[in-house]
């Protein structure tokens, strides 16, 4: 092939150069890896290596080279490097040496001062027709051919993969990292691929072979004349475009060079059964066809040389008033007005029209014909007359429905989405039909696409499992095999998702919040639908967040109405920076319980602890509540003075609120100003409110009323010989407000501090934690009963005497005591003395005189491997039994929710 030189204007494009910046490995400058110096690391984007430019020595002194320094282990394979070092060809770099340097591949090849093309597309560069033909292709192919006959495949070639020589006369092939060496075969069978956007169809199978280097140029030639990929979609992941491009067909954008065009046709032709056929035109261009191509010879383009066969012979048919002089336009007709096709069978008419001239013709119209007549069922009807149509005439790979005719898979989906957004009931059933009845049929046998074959199995597994309408089984059909998104939400259909969430922010704006909410809930059917068959996981993320506005909750009789915990926080926050704290200790006060179940259940979120916490440390004096004690003391220095000339006020004040005052009088900061005061006040009970979410009222609970050092029942855990489960009975060591701490009467179970080997251990980290809040939490309460036990800041102290660290503070619902509580809930060691059951005796305790047991305490002992317990005299024994010991009994503790 006659070489030709860059002209001018080319080679200003090719002197465009841009840098990137990418993630590095450790820097190699400075090393000699064999003869070539390594000077510098450059700034280019390879998500695959580092990049470095070098200097020769030796055999290559004076010369510049890039080293590539790979990431991955066994990035480039060995056999394709040395067959690569024995390539002499201008039109592929050569490597000039690799190795491996601390466990990384490096591959040395020469430097080339100008641009790969794919920098130069990305500035806004466009080659020409011209400039295609006379260098850019001629130089790929004859490299192709070089490496192809010594064995290897490219796998990857694209714009990125191409760069021009420093003389200006080639075209470089480069970068043969995921590059296959073929060996005696004529294709490869491999995990790795080429780059998506450029994959032939057997590509996305695995399977690689000398026309899948010429798919991915027909598609670079594309690209290099357009500056875009045939099936570029910014919506679509690279993966998902290469299935749309396995079954769709190129669209080529006005001002496309008609040669130009036969030469992309002819290189990404899908079909590739026939490839080893040299003569067969209905085969992928390869070197001979371009080189045949670029002679300007008249080189068939596949897929568009079927012979006619029959129709020389066919005689004319009328069908529905209209007279057909050839076969393929009757078998267009007939798939165009099924119902009547079938007719057309199942009569005989068609079969006896076959007989006058084609006697295969004949044969295939009366076997339909019989099997019309053994089976009436409509769909298997269908699928024998689709069978029969696309067997007559082969050649036809068009699709149609509801009277239309589809060039490929894409349009068919496409109107299969905009009809069911439409409404249209006709063509959503004779979809319905077409998938039940033919579409399995024809990606198999008639298009023979093994991606396209995937999809229609993938989705008709879906709908298969539910029952469907005709409209939605066109959407999920039409998503799988389309880019179009239409949607239908109650009478309003949508061009897209963002127009109807754009319809949504206009709907509450003008309807309120309650109009928005009942919206959702007379359309909840139908977003769920899309929320799980719409193919991209942004768009369903957002209609399961619309959805979950229904979570709404309304407090009380509709005094407050929040859709979700962060509009609830966001309330919250308003009231805290305007110092509202009546507003919040209102929230708080009327609506606790409920608020702590709709926070963990509805919400899943701390909102009900978030306030809690904010109230708890505000300052109560008499009916007045302060954010922080600086403004309680303004309050009461202003006080005094609008005042101080008034006896008889503060005679009346300080008598009121004698008893508020002597509280505050204990801070330090407001002791000054409070001994001015004497004062009375009181508070009020709570009195407790409900939400609502959903019909359901929280709280569930019956209210409790208990006293310290009273014993009552609550849940159920096996305590007998016979395992059955009785009531325990648990010891009120402390009532505070709304909640009681507890502990059970009895050791209740035998259990060991940890289970593991000897080691040292924490609360946090021991066996006895999780089972307590596990096994222990789900056997001995209902789930109602569950509701009441609090989720508890447990504080792990350090032992005193020894110093042990008692390890993080930890999350519980069930525990055991820690010293200091030990101590301070029981006033004498007698009272700590606890009794074992029936159940505890058998199964291990020990047990001292009259049944009594020791029993464990979360706090450490002597040293980490052994935890603190309580004999059994009842005395605090702070040096401990090691962890892993048997015969220790088990006394839960909790805190309950009264209310």
């Amino acid at each position: 092939m006659v070489e030709t030189k860059i002209n001018a204007t080319l080679s200003s494009k090719f002197k465009k150069t841009q840098v990137n910046s990418v993630q590095k490995l450790p820097d190699i400058t400075g090393l000699t890896l064999d003869e070539f110096n390594v000077d510098s690391r450059l700034d280019i984007i390879s998500g695959e290596a580092d990049i470095y430019l070098c200097s020769g020595s030796g055999n290559f002194a004076g010369k510049k080279f890039l080293l590539k320094y790979y990431r991955r282990e066994n990035a480039v394979k060995p056999d394709v490097l040395e067959k690569l070092k024995a390539v002499n060809s201008p039109f592929v770099a050569p490597v000039e040496g690799y190795g491996e340097y601390q466990g990384h591949q490096y591959v040395v090849r020469p430097y080339y001062e100008m641009s790969a093309l794919s920098e130069l597309l990305a500035g806004g560069t466009r080659f020409s027709e011209e400039e295609l033909k006379s260098l850019i292709i001629p130089s790929i192919i004859e490299g192709l051919k070089a490496v192809h006959d010594a064995g290897i495949l490219h796998k990857d070639l694209k714009p990125a993969n191409l760069i021009p020589d420093d003389a200006g006369e080639h075209i470089v092939l480069i970068d043969f990292g995921i590059s296959s060496d073929a060996g005696n075969n004529t294709f490869v069978v491999t995990q790795t691929g080429m780059t998506p956007f450029y994959a032939a169809p057997e590509a996305l199978q695995g399977i690689f072979h000398r026309e899948t280097d010429y798919y991915a140029l027909g598609i670079t030639v594309f690209e290099l004349f357009t500056g875009f990929t045939p099936f570029q979609n910014p919506g679509l992941s690279p993966e998902e475009v290469a299935k749309l491009a396995f079954i769709s067909k190129i669209e080529f954008p006005e001002g496309f060079p008609e040669d130009l065009k036969k030469l992309v046709l002819g290189l990404t032709y899908k079909d590739i059964s026939h490839r080893n056929e040299l003569n067969n035109p209905n085969r992928r261009w390869g070197y001979d066809e371009v080189t045949r191509w670029l002679n300007e010879e008249a080189v068939p383009i596949p897929g568009e040389n079927d012979s006619i066969g029959q129709s020389q012979k066919f005689l004319p048919y009328s069908f529905c008033g209209v007279k057909y002089q050839s076969l393929g336009e009757l078998v267009k007709a007939l798939l165009k007005n099924p119902k009547a096709g079938i007719r057309e069978i199942g009569r005989g008419i068609l079969a006896h029209h076959f007989s006058l001239f084609d006697p295969v013709g004949e044969k295939l119209c009366r076997e339909a014909e019989d099997n019309l007549q053994k089976n009436t069922d409509s769909v298997f009807s269908f699928k024998i007359f689709y069978r029969l149509m696309y067997t007559l005439s082969p050649e036809i790979k068009t699709l149609f429905c509801g009277g239309l005719e589809f060039a490929n898979l894409t349009e068919l989906g496409g109107a299969a989405v905009v009809n069911a957004a439409s409404g249209n009931s006709k063509f959503c059933n004779d979809f319905e039909l077409l998938q039940r009845a033919f579409l399995g049929f024809y990606v198999v046998s008639v298009i023979k696409n093994v991606t396209a074959s995937n999809l229609i199995s993938k989705a008709d597994e879906q709908i298969a499992r539910n029952r469907y309408s005709d409209f939605q089984i066109a959407w999920i059909l039409g998503y799988a095999l389309s880019e179009k998104r239409n949607i239908r939400v109650g009478d309003t259909a949508f061009s897209c998702p963002a127009e109807f969430f754009g319809y949504l922010r206009k709907m509450e704006a003008d309807k309120g919040f309650s109009g928005y909410i009942k919206y959702i809930e007379d359309n909840h059917q139908d977003l769920e639908f899309f929320a799980a068959c719409i193919p991209e996981e942004k768009t369903r993320q957002a209609l399961r967040l619309v959805l979950e506005d229904l979570n709404r909750a309304i407090f009380g009789n509709g005094e407050f109405q929040f859709k979700n915990a962060k509009a609830f926080d966001d309330y919250v926050g308003k009231l805290i920076r305007e110092k509202k704290t009546y507003h919040l200790y209102h929230i708080l006060n009327t609506y606790d319980a409920a608020l702590r179940e709709v926070s963990e259940k509805i919400w899943k979120s701390s909102s009900h602890e978030n306030l809690r916490r904010t109230v708890s440390g505000f300052i109560r004096f008499a009916e007045f509540i302060f954010p922080t004690e600086l403004d309680l003391k303004d309050y009461l220095e202003k006080l005094f003075q609008e005042n101080k000339d008034t006896p008889e006020f503060f005679r009346n004040f300080v008598s009121y609120h004698n008893a508020s005052l002597t509280e505050l009088e204990r801070r330090s900061g407001l002791s000054q100003v409070v001994s001015k005061f004497r004062s009375y006040g009181s508070a009020n009970p709570k009195i407790q409110g409900d939400i609502t979410v959903k019909g359901i009222t929280y709280p569930s609970l019956q209210p409790l009323k208990l006293k310290i050092g009273e014993y009552f029942r609550f849940g159920n855990y096996p305590q007998n010989s016979a395992g059955s489960a009785s009531p325990i009975e648990w010891l009120v060591l402390e009532v505070n407000g709304n909640e009681a701490f507890i502990i059970s009467r009895y050791g209740l179970d035998c259990h060991q501090y940890h289970y593991a080997e000897y080691k040292e251990i924490t609360w946090e980290q021991c066996d006895l934690r999780n089972w307590l809040n596990n096994a222990f939490l789900k056997a001995a309460f209902s789930k109602e009963e569950q509701k009441r036990i609090i989720l508890s800041e447990v504080v792990n102290e350090s032992n005193q005497r020894y110093g042990t660290k008692g390890g993080n503070n930890t999350w519980d619902r069930v525990f055991c005591l820690s010293i200091a509580e030990a101590r301070k809930y029981f006033d004498y060691d007698y009272a700590r003395r606890c009794g074992s059951t029936i159940l505890t005796k058998t199964s291990g305790a020990y047990s001292g005189t009259g049944g009594v047991c020791w029993w464990w305490l979360r706090s450490p002992g002597y040293n980490q491997f052994d935890a603190s317990f309580v004999n059994t005299l009842g005395v605090l024994n702070l040096t401990g039994h090691n962890a892993v010991r048997k015969n220790g009994t088990v006394r839960p503790a909790l805190r309950l929710l009264l209310s």
